[in-house]
C-alpha cells in the first residue's frame, strides 16, 4: 500500500503545473470546475463559460483557512495546489452518496480565479454579484469540527443547536457575508449532513449575544433570513459587516461590494494603496444617496431607523476595521468632528417622513466638499502626517497623533507635504 502511494506521489510530482487560459472580460467569462468520480487523488476538469449564456453551476462558500499545508489536485491532468479546507470539501462532496448534484460544474474562487493575475482578480471580484446570483445553488461548507453541531441541528433544531453551529469560524469570515446574502438558494454541507439555510435562520430566531458573542454573525443570520431584494446601500453594508475577518484589509470593502448598488461601488483595484481605497470609499459614502433611508428600511424588512443615522464615529469605525493606525484615526477624527461641529456637513434639521417612518438625510451647509485627502510626511514621522478636505478652493488640514486643541486644525490655501493620496468628491 505504501509502495502504491509512493508511485502516485512520484507521478504527480513529475506533472506540469496547471496554466490558466485567459478569460474574455467582454463576454463576462468565468472558469467552472467539474469533479471526476473516484477515490484517492482528486481529479478535475476546467472549462470556460460565459455568464451571458446562463451556464448551470454551483457556487461554493467556504473559508480558505491557513495558507499551509497545501494539498495537490489534478486539473486537466496538471497539478494545482489548494488549501486543506478546500481539499477536504472536494473529497467530501465527491464521495457523498446523497448528493444529487454531483457531476455539476462548480465555481470556487480559489481555483477558478487566477489569484496571481491582478487585472483578472479585479474584474472577477467585481463580478461576484452576478456569479452568486446566477448559480443554481450555493453550498456553505463547514469543516468537520462542526460535525456534532450539524447533526444536532438537523435532528433537533432549536435556538441552542443553531447557536452551536453558528460558532463555527465560517460565520466570522467577511467574504461569506455577500455569498450568503445574495444567493438565491443556500445549503450548509458538513460531514455528509445537508441543512438548508432557512432551517438555520428559522431555528436561530433572534439569537442573543449570550449564545453567539460575535455581532457580525448574529447580523448575518438575522439578515440572511430575509429575502434579498435589489441591492443595499454602501454605508449600511460597511457599517454592519466590515468588522468581519479577512486577511487582506482592502477586502473589508471589496469583499462586500456584491451586495451594493452598482452606482455606489468603488472600482476594485488591488494595485491601489489601502488609504486610496479608503478615501475613494469615504467619498462615495459622503455623497448623498438618491434613495432615502426609509426606502432602505422598507427594502430590507423591519429595522430600527435609528440604526440608519450615520454619525462621524461610524466612519472612524470603518478606518479602524481597515487597520488604519490609531494616530491616523486621531487626525481623521478631528476632520469629521470639524465638518460636523462647523456645520459644513450635517444632518437635516428636521427628519423626513415616508410611509410613517422617520429618517434623516445628510446635507452640506453650502457647496459640497471638492475633495478629501491624506498627506504622508517625507520624514516618516506620523505626527507630521495629516488629513485634509478641500472646500471652495481652500484646504483645511488636520494633523495626526496627539495634539493640543489649538494645533488640531490648520487652514491653508497652498502647501504640498510629501506623498499625497486623495479622492475627488463628485
Amino acid at each position: 500500500m505504501m509502495e502504491s502511494s509512493a508511485i502516485v506521489q512520484n507521478d504527480i510530482s513529475s506533472r506540469s503545473s496547471y496554466t490558466y487560459k485567459p478569460l474574455m472580460a467582454t463576454r463576462r467569462e468565468i472558469r467552472l470546475l467539474r469533479l471526476r468520480p473516484g477515490h484517492g487523488q482528486v481529479e478535475c476538469t476546467m472549462d470556460i463559460a460565459s455568464l451571458l449564456e446562463q451556464p448551470t453551476y454551483i457556487a461554493l462558500s467556504y473559508t480558505w483557512g491557513a495558507p499551509l499545508p497545501k494539498s495537490v489536485i489534478l486539473i486537466n491532468g496538471d497539478k494545482f495546489e489548494i488549501g486543506q479546507n478546500l481539499h477536504d470539501f472536494l473529497c467530501a462532496y465527491r464521495n457523498d452518496s446523497t448528493n444529487t448534484s454531483n457531476g455539476w460544474h462548480l465555481w470556487i474562487d480559489q481555483i477558478c480565479i487566477d489569484q496571481s493575475n491582478i487585472p483578472e482578480r479585479n474584474h472577477q471580484v467585481s463580478m461576484m454579484s452576478q456569479i452568486y446570483r446566477s448559480c443554481e445553488i450555493t453550498i456553505a461548507w463547514l469543516d468537520s469540527r462542526s460535525a456534532e453541531a450539524a447533526l444536532q441541528m438537523r435532528d433537533r433544531p432549536s435556538r441552542e443547536t443553531a447557536a452551536h453551529l453558528m460558532r463555527n469560524n465560517y460565520f466570522t469570515r467577511l467574504w461569506i457575508v455577500q455569498e450568503v446574502l445574495i444567493s438565491t438558494d443556500l445549503c450548509i454541507f458538513c460531514n455528509g449532513i445537508w441543512i438548508h439555510w432557512l432551517q438555520l435562520t428559522s431555528a436561530a430566531g433572534d439569537v442573543g449575544a449570550d449564545l453567539v458573542p460575535c455581532k457580525e454573525t448574529r447580523d448575518l443570520v438575522t439578515w440572511g433570513g430575509r429575502t434579498m431584494k435589489g441591492e443595499w446601500d454602501l454605508t449600511l453594508v460597511l457599517l454592519w459587516f466590515s468588522g468581519s475577518n479577512c486577511f487582506e484589509p482592502r477586502d473589508k470593502i471589496y469583499g462586500l461590494l456584491a451586495m451594493v448598488k452598482e452606482i455606489q461601488r468603488p472600482v476594485v483595484d488591488y494595485t491601489k494603496p489601502l488609504y486610496q481605497v479608503f478615501l475613494e470609499t469615504m467619498c462615495m459614502m459622503m455623497t448623498p444617496s438618491p434613495r432615502s433611508w426609509a426606502e432602505v428600511a422598507h427594502q430590507h424588512g423591519e429595522v430600527d431607523v435609528s440604526e440608519l443615522r450615520v454619525q462621524p464615529h461610524d466612519y472612524l469605525q470603518l478606518a479602524h476595521n481597515l487597520g488604519i493606525s490609531q494616530e491616523h484615526q486621531q487626525g481623521l477624527s478631528r476632520l469629521f468632528r470639524h465638518l460636523y461641529d462647523e456645520g459644513v456637513w450635517r444632518p437635516c434639521a428636521e427628519p423626513g417622513v415616508q410611509d410613517g417612518l422617520s429618517y434623516y438625510l445628510w446635507e452640506y451647509k453650502s457647496s459640497p466638499l471638492n475633495a478629501i485627502g491624506f498627506d504622508a510626511s517625507t520624514s516618516g514621522s506620523v505626527s507630521e502626517d495629516r488629513w485634509w478636505y478641500e472646500l471652495d478652493c481652500q484646504r483645511t488640514y488636520f494633523p495626526c497623533g496627539c495634539r493640543s486643541k489649538s494645533e488640531s486644525v490648520m487652514v491653508e490655501t497652498q502647501q504640498v507635504l510629501g506623498k499625497r493620496v486623495f479622492s475627488r468628491i463628485n
